[in-house]
């Protein structure tokens, strides 16, 4: 599995939640070709850690994702980017 890191912060005070923030800036990496279809991404809890926020937010960008067809969740496998993309 390959490491990724996140590129992107997460402002306290910005226009825009926090979770809206977090999968516009998954969407855009997907979108440069950071992250590439079936790629890994991180647990939500260790995302959770490295962006400093809670592990319900990165739940809630995750879930935007997923409805927006950017990720898909395999039950005890992980996150990944979608391969349908």
């Amino acid at each position: 599995m390959r490491s990724w890191d996140p590129s992107f912060t997460v402002e306290a005070s910005g226009d825009r939640p926090r979770f809206v923030q977090i999968a516009q800036a998954l969407s855009a990496e997907i979108r440069r070709g950071r992250l590439r279809p079936g790629d890994p991404l991180p647990s939500s809890r260790v995302l959770a850690h490295s962006l400093g926020v809670h592990r319900n937010t990165i739940l809630a960008a995750y879930a935007e994702l997923r409805a927006e067809g950017w990720i898909v969740s395999v039950p005890a496998r992980g996150t990944f980017v979608s391969q349908a993309l």
